[in-house]
């Protein structure tokens, strides 16, 4: 399920959520439009977080512990984490302030990278995107907002509703509304199943930085808060 909006208006202007999307859009395409998806694997080499030479070189290797956040393995994945940062983001900086959302932000970073590498210690492949630290912001956002609703697309009810609509020969959208506890409740839950079900963790996604970026915010979001 993509998120598409949630229906919780700031009190004031966001700033650090604007930065970040700016900031990923713009390296993204720094690395594209020159040398397409080579550009893509050569910011990944360069920026990423490989823990195996993290663990080889810890001091020389943890800039990129926060150079891996901005840094993704393609459009989908760039889209896909911007879509969440944007609709869920805003309301978690108008809580706790620019400064102290870009330091959360950050941190939450830091933290699911040293999760995810711990428990790939010996891989050579690269860790990128900023899917750790935005999951820190979910997990925030279900404790501070858990009744607030999210409109989504529900991405297996697309093709039955198209021909529902088709039959009925109506035009209402396959979006619904969904308590944000319950949204992301079953977003956490997924990404506790993918993790246990990659046991070997060789799918390529870092299941289990969502999943301690997701409980960092959770458990830290209260006492950041204003």
């Amino acid at each position: 399920m993509f998120p598409i909006r949630d229906h919780n208006p700031t009190a004031g202007p966001i700033v650090v959520v604007w930065l970040l999307l700016a900031a990923n859009v713009a390296l993204f395409l720094l690395a594209v439009v020159p040398a397409g998806l080579d550009g893509v694997y050569t910011y990944a080499l360069r920026y990423g977080l490989v823990p195996d030479a993290f663990f080889a070189d810890p001091i020389a290797h943890a800039p990129r512990l926060v150079t891996h956040l901005f840094v993704h393995g393609g459009a989908a994945h760039l889209i896909g984490n911007m879509i969440f940062l944007f609709v869920f983001g805003d309301n978690i900086e108008d809580r706790f302030g620019h400064v102290r959302f870009a330091l959360f932000y950050l941190a939450a970073g830091l933290v699911a990278a040293l999760v995810q590498v711990a428990l790939v210690a010996g891989s050579n492949l690269p860790m990128v995107g900023a899917s750790g630290a935005i999951s820190a912001v979910l997990g925030a956002y279900v404790v501070l907002f858990p009744r607030k609703r999210v409109q989504a697309v529900v991405v297996p009810l697309i093709l039955p509703w198209l021909v529902v609509n088709l039959v009925l020969r109506t035009r209402r959208f396959f979006l619904w509304w969904f308590p944000a506890w319950a949204y992301l409740g079953f977003w956490a839950l997924l990404q506790l199943w993918e993790g246990f079900a990659d046991v070997a963790l060789t799918g390529g996604v870092a299941w289990w930085a969502h999943i301690a970026g997701f409980l960092f915010g959770a458990l830290v979001s209260r006492s950041l808060a204003r």
